[in-house]
């Protein structure tokens, strides 16, 4: 699942779908991309969970090297506490999204 944004669609990113058989779903133009895709809605809580459990990551002494070496270290731990009942229902709700997105024409949705 792609959004209609450029780096989705340039002529490499193209080309490697081909290559390798990706089927690329077609994607509304209007699409509430940010609401409907469930992993950007895993990131957000993952983001809340890390700020959470690690509130001065971001101030990570060090230069963005460290930054993303700190990071590595605690995101693994982070997913973790991640609730496996809040994964599955983001999983099972891709139909309802699926089916709002067509009914609203590829415009906006309660998701």
């Amino acid at each position: 699942m792609e959004d209609n944004s450029r780096v989705h669609k340039n002529g490499v990113v193209k080309e490697w779908h081909d290559a390798h058989g990706v089927e690329v779903m077609e994607w509304p133009p209007y699409s509430p991309d940010s609401d409907m895709n469930p992993i950007k809605h895993l990131w957000r809580r993952l983001k809340e969970k890390m700020q959470k459990m690690y509130p001065g990551i971001g101030d990570t002494k060090g230069g963005p090297e460290r930054v993303r070496k700190r990071l590595a270290e605690v995101l693994p731990l982070v997913w973790d506490t991640l609730e496996s009942e809040y994964l599955e229902d983001l999983w099972r709700s891709m139909q309802s999204r699926v089916c709002a997105v067509i009914a609203a024409n590829g415009w906006y949705t309660k998701y």
